[in-house]
């Protein structure tokens, strides 16, 4: 059984290595300090609780805080995630309601901002001196702050006072020394991870069920990222305006630096379109700001109350002039509308010459009846039927822009996923809570209760194609999936509107190999499956 060993501020001095093991439970007690000249070494499976209301009867919660010049060194993997969450959180807390049980975790260094002076206070902390981050006069851009992977941050966000929250993860002048992959912020009640400034780069992020914006930038961030999800709550009782990114450039006098920070593949999924009456302020996929440079490139938006972007002056003027670009996203089902000048707002620069360098940058809005074809299935609930990888073939795979950075996997789809691997299984609470689930097992065998049938997969074994012969109980949308024996989707197509009673559909198995796989159709009345062998 693990021992619980309580971690207060005092516990942690400078100039000291520290190993945290999976044997023992660390539970914060209030603001904790990894300070200058430390090391924090956190062993694969390690959990890290957090007092909501800490013993010291001063701090208001509890926060791990790594200063200037100490590093943290928290390598989960897959199997073995690290996590951050409230004391006592034992798989029962509600994504909502549960949110700021405790701080957040918050990682400072010495890399570049954009503040006058080149330093600044974190937020959502009192001021002194460790908590201080920027590199001032002298910056130190590729600065190491340690590494994060397979960490998951959970139910964070204390309110410490009015409209004084801590983030989930919380990046303040972090140099890219420094590396994160594969970290989720879940059920944050403000934002789930905000960057000030600094060079760190960030690849394999899930942000889900956050307060406020998923994905915030500020001070002139010069990093890179890289598959990006994030998902937000429907109608959610926080009432911020809840952006999937909030970009802001720097805050200097003479707003330098003039960095700009690229995106590729991600996949923002907001509260719904249906849900713009619940947040009057503007459920938005991205919001540009305040001199910022930001480049978003082959990634995929939808499910936004709102609007698809609001860019303002001066970035529009930074835009215009080409200092970024914003290259072959997709756009779809954004509450406003389906044209450009309906889910596209301009602040300060003529509307149609944005959009028109928009538009010419290879973006496409599809419309909201075809738009179903490129995200497997959406969900906000635990119920198992989030699946945020993309229908093959749809256009999720057409289109796709090459990055000329080394960094930038490149690959042939667009989003943060591809139609085969779904990178958050295993380690996310998402998926421990059971939002994603089996998708698989979710089909029934031949018939369900309401005549919905696959009559027969002929011939079967197959070898280039084959045939799907299947009843319906009504006319209705068909979709057809084909999964290997291990649940992944190999191929995914909306078929078409079929009518009652039996119909066909010719399957092209060419590019199959051989073996055994699910072929599944999902219509009004369900979901039926049956068995597939193809033989080369």
């Amino acid at each position: 059984m693990a021992q619980t060993v309580v971690i207060r501020d005092q516990d942690l001095v400078g100039g000291t290595n520290y190993d945290w093991t999976a044997d023992n439970i660390y539970v914060l007690d209030g603001y904790v300090f990894l300070e200058e000249g430390s090391c924090l070494n956190i062993e694969p499976g390690t959990r890290i609780e957090a007092k909501g209301s800490p013993s010291n009867g001063v701090d208001p919660s509890s926060a791990l805080i790594i200063a200037r010049g100490a590093q943290i060194f928290a390598v989960g993997t897959a199997e073995e995630p690290i996590v951050f969450t409230a004391e006592g959180e034992d798989g029962t807390f509600d994504a909502i309601e549960d949110r700021g049980s405790w701080g957040g975790l918050i990682i400072l260094g010495r890399a570049e901002i954009g503040e006058d002076g080149g330093e600044e206070n974190i937020e959502g902390i009192p001021e002194e001196a460790r908590t201080t981050y920027g590199g001032g006069a002298n910056p130190i851009n590729d600065d190491n702050s340690g590494e994060l992977r397979y960490v998951s941050i959970r139910y964070g966000g204390a309110v410490l006072s009015g409209d004084n929250e801590i983030n989930g993860l919380t990046l303040g002048g972090v140099g890219a020394g420094t590396k994160i992959e594969y970290v989720e912020v879940f059920g944050n009640a403000d934002d789930g991870i905000e960057i000030f400034g600094g060079h760190v780069d960030i690849k394999h992020a899930a942000v889900a069920f956050c307060g406020d914006e998923s994905f915030d930038t500020d001070e002139s961030w010069a990093g890179r990222g890289q598959y990006w999800f994030a998902i937000q709550y429907p109608q959610d009782p926080s009432g911020n305006e809840q952006f999937g990114g909030e970009h802001d450039g720097s805050e200097a006098d003479d707003l330098q630096p003039k960095t700009v920070h690229t995106i590729y593949n991600a996949t923002f999924i907001g509260m719904g379109p249906e849900n713009d009456d619940a947040n009057p302020a503007g459920n938005i996929a991205l919001r540009m700001r305040n001199d910022v440079g930001i480049s978003y490139n082959n990634s995929i938006f939808t499910e936004f109350a709102n609007k698809a972007i609001r860019i303002q002056s001066p970035t529009t003027d930074r835009y215009l002039a080409d200092d970024f670009q914003m290259r072959n996203n997709i756009w779809g089902n954004i509450g406003d509308g389906e044209s450009a000048e309906q889910i596209i707002r301009v602040d300060g620069a003529d509307q149609a010459t944005v959009i028109n360098k928009i538009l010419a940058e290879g973006n496409q809005i599809v419309p909201d009846a075809e738009f179903s074809n490129i995200i497997t299935s959406i969900s906000r609930f635990p119920d198992g039927m989030l699946d945020p990888r993309p229908n093959h073939p749809s256009l999720a795979f057409e289109n796709v822009f090459t990055p000329t950075d080394a960094w930038f996997e490149a690959v042939d789809y667009r989003g943060a996923f591809d139609n085969i691997d779904n990178w958050c299984l295993g380690w996310t609470n998402l998926d421990r809570l059971g939002y994603f689930g089996d998708f698989v097992a979710t089909f029934e065998l031949g018939a369900n209760e309401v005549g919905f049938a696959i009559n027969a997969v002929a011939p079967n074994p197959a070898n280039s194609n084959t045939t799907v012969f299947f009843n319906l109980p009504a006319a209705s949308d068909v979709k057809l999936y084909v999964f290997d024996m291990q649940g992944r989707i190999v191929y995914s197509n909306a078929i078409g509107k079929f009518a009652e009673g039996n119909n066909t559909y010719n399957l092209n198995t060419a590019n199959l190999k051989s073996g055994q796989y699910i072929v599944g159709l999902v219509s009004d009345a369900g979901s039926v499956s049956q068995k597939l062998t193809v033989v080369k």
